[in-house]
Order: structure tokens, then sequence, then C-alpha cells
């Protein structure tokens, strides 16, 4: 599943960020010449191998189940709807993967120690859609697997940078109004990118309380 947790993170160096060594350094630059914007990965391509390094994968049972990124030398970022259901003990953290399908020479797979959730996130609503996964031991950058940068507590970003989403799953849509369609979604089994629109705080306040009155600090 193409997660927005994608969205967030492989943008927050258009934020100031905290000083931490080497993370948000990709080794491979990703392909900036697709500039169509879409709202999923409908006219993604491919991403470079390498190019969004702190990108993981979370599976349960031998199988794809979200994406999330790594934070830390020990802990990955990833939304709260993914994981609910299922224990520590079931997860697996796999890192530097380029295919969901078949484990990359270069990739690792972690166990899980602790998961937290946010105790606000109620899986019927959007809001408070976030989770740490602690792992069980500490994660060593390398090429293809490395930290993304976090941003300053109130850092704003830079709204003329590309906004990228990048992960595995579905490459077109899949529910509308919450009634699946028919047939079989097309799922791509390697990472793909998209470029995407920025949409300010300023803007989804407006429209949220419009919409009902309610406050939009909680959505990224």
């Amino acid at each position: 599943r193409l997660i927005l947790m994608s969205l967030l993170v492989n943008r927050l160096s258009g934020f100031p960020q905290v000083s931490t060594e080497k993370c948000g350094l990709p080794a491979k630059q990703p392909d900036h010449s697709n500039t169509s914007v879409s709202e999923r990965i409908l006219n993604g391509t491919e991403a470079i191998p390498g190019a969004w390094p702190w990108q993981v994968e979370i599976r349960v049972q031998g199988r794809h189940a979200c994406g999330g990124v790594l934070i830390g030398s020990q802990h990955v970022l990833t939304s709260a709807h993914c994981i609910p259901e299922h224990s520590a003990k079931s997860l697996k953290i796999r890192l530097g993967s380029y295919s969901s399908d078949v484990r990359d020479k270069t990739a690792l797979e972690a166990t899980t120690d602790t998961i937290c959730i946010h105790p606000a996130f109620n899986k019927s609503g959007d809001e408070n859609d976030i989770a740490i996964i602690k792992l069980n031991n500490s994660i060593e950058c390398s090429e293809n697997i490395r930290r993304v940068c976090l941003p300053e507590k109130d850092g704003e970003p830079n709204y003329s940078d590309p906004t990228y989403m990048a992960g595995w799953g579905y490459t077109e849509p899949v529910k509308y109004n919450n009634k699946f369609f028919s047939g079989s979604p097309k799922r791509t089994s390697v990472k793909e990118d998209v470029n995407l629109q920025k949409v300010s705080a300023s803007r989804i306040e407006s429209q949220e309380t419009n919409k009902d009155e309610s406050s939009s600090e909680d959505y990224f």
C-alpha cells in the first residue's frame, strides 16, 4: 500500500533541518525529469535504485504490507493504520529494498522490538495516523540504507521545492466513496515515484474550517 508517509518524508529536505550526520543524502539522486503531477503513483515511473535509501518495507508473514522511513539507527516512522492488528513479533522491516517480491542482495531484514501508536489515533479517521517502530538492533548506514532528516519542530517547508511520493503497491485507485472498483487493480512490485503538488497548511486549515470547523493541525 502506498502511504502518505512516503510523501511526507521524501520532501523533508524542504524544511529547515536538524543536523544529523549522513541523513537525507541519497547515494543516487532521484530522476526529476518527470514534472507531471498526480494524486497517486498513477503516472509514476520506476524509481532509481538507491534514490530513496530511508524508505523501508513493513512485511507481515513474508509479504509487503506497508511502507515506512528510517528516522534513526533503531526507529522507523510509519502510518498507524498499517499495524494496529499486528503484534511487534509479526512484523519484519526490510531496509535497502527495491523489489517487494525479491529480496535484493543489498537489503537487510530487521526484527521489531516494540510499536508505539499515537494515542489519539482512530482507525475510522485520518487524524494522528502515525506510529513509531523500534527495531531490536541498530542499523548501520550504507549506500542503500540511510536515515531521513527530521525537520525542526516549527519548520515550514519550501513550497517551491518538488514533492515526491515513492513506494510499492497499487498504481491506480482501488476505492471511490469507500466502494471497491471491480476487477483487479494494478500493483507494482518495484519501487516507483511520482511528482506531487503540495498544499499549504493554511489552505488545508481553510478547507477544514469551511467543512466542519475542525482543526487541521494533525494532518500532513
